[in-house]
């Protein structure tokens, strides 16, 4: 039943941006990222690379999804990396070598519209600071990192996208996509959950900030998108250790029969399987 609710949550709003908007790059870094998660799960550290790989290919800000080889046994872990990097590098170097005005994209401005988060801290500039890229990507990885130290790792692609929403300074729809597929990642990976409390969290954000508009100005708007994503960031910084593991522990063989029996028993192979009759000469 997790399956069912968190897919009924999260399809409407991915298909922001696999169909009404039909940003191929961006939902392919989000499909990439996925696979990284389950790869990792699986203790497939160099599926996750060539994924994570794949994901940056497709869109530069899925970069900061490379914290996820933090979780990898560490004698496998510089491998990975490296075999991400040269994922990376494949792509993008015959660009770079036919135009290298190419390194010029990230600084492709737009403009900071007044329902922005980025306006609600204050960043009254009238497109994308020069800074805001880069600080994107920092705290995405710093909250990221402190996720994987604390035994949370199933959150790094949450970490990642809210910091991106937090700071971008547009609010296209399509953007919360990759918000749900983060928290509906979170909420499967987590052992004895019974309901998507993130995936729903989300999804009330999403439906208050997409159709409030008329009920509120814009920096009304602003200031709630700013309220979410911070709480959201702070739960994953500060939040108590206490109760059931935010995600199962890499590198024991059942990681990946625990991990589908918590989100999905009636997929089980082996659950409520009959007792198989003797044989009879």
């Amino acid at each position: 039943m997790l399956l069912l609710f968190t897919g009924m949550l999260t399809l409407p709003v991915w298909c922001q941006v696999a169909s009404h908007f039909t940003h191929l790059d961006d939902a392919l870094a989000l499909a990439f990222c996925v696979a990284a998660v389950a790869a990792v799960a699986a203790d497939r550290p160099y599926l996750a690379a060539v994924a994570l790989a794949a994901s940056i290919d497709s869109k530069p800000w899925a970069l900061g999804f490379v914290v996820l080889l933090l979780v990898l046994p560490r004698e496998r872990r510089v491998r990975a990396a490296a075999l991400t990097g040269a994922g990376v590098a494949v792509a993008w170097l015959p660009f770079l070598v036919a135009d290298p005005r190419t390194l010029q994209l990230g600084r492709f401005r737009i403009d900071n519209v007044d329902d922005s988060a980025l306006r609600a801290l204050g960043v009254q500039a009238a497109n994308t600071p020069s800074w805001d890229r880069p600080a994107q990507l920092l705290l995405g990885v710093a909250v990221a990192a402190v996720c994987v130290a604390r035994g949370r790792w199933s959150a790094v692609p949450l970490a990642v996208v809210t910091s991106r929403l937090l700071l971008d300074p547009e609010t296209y729809a399509y953007y919360s996509s990759g918000l749900l597929v983060a928290t509906a990642v979170v909420d499967l990976l987590r052992p004895a959950r019974r309901l998507p409390l993130w995936t729903a969290a989300a999804t009330a954000w999403f439906l208050l900030d997409r159709y409030c508009s008329g009920l509120l100005p814009p920096e009304g708007l602003g200031l709630l998108r700013a309220a979410y994503c911070l709480t959201v960031l702070a739960v994953l910084v500060g939040a108590p250790r206490r109760g059931a593991p935010w995600a199962p522990t890499v590198g024991r063989p059942s990681t990946t029969r625990a991990w589908l029996r918590s989100a999905a028993p009636e997929c089980d192979s082996g659950a409520r399987l009959p007792a198989r009759a003797p044989r009879t000469r």
